[in-house]
């Protein structure tokens, strides 16, 4: 059985071209690598995210 749902990542550096940024972009990189679709955003405020939370079994994990 194959699951089918997005990767969320939700960080305040996604778009900086700090370390920080540069890392996360590696990891999605890397997610995506493995056929996952990945979301990225600076917050919660994006309609596709909302509209994946909506999604019935969506589930948050935060990773700190």
């Amino acid at each position: 059985m194959r699951f089918r749902f997005p990767v969320v990542i939700i960080d305040e550096d996604f778009r900086s071209e700090n370390a920080s940024g540069i890392g996360i972009r590696v990891l999605v990189k890397a997610i995506e690598d493995e056929g996952l679709e990945v979301l990225g955003a600076t917050s919660l405020r994006r309609p596709d995210l909302v509209r994946a939370a909506a999604e019935p079994g969506f589930g948050v994990h935060p990773v700190d």
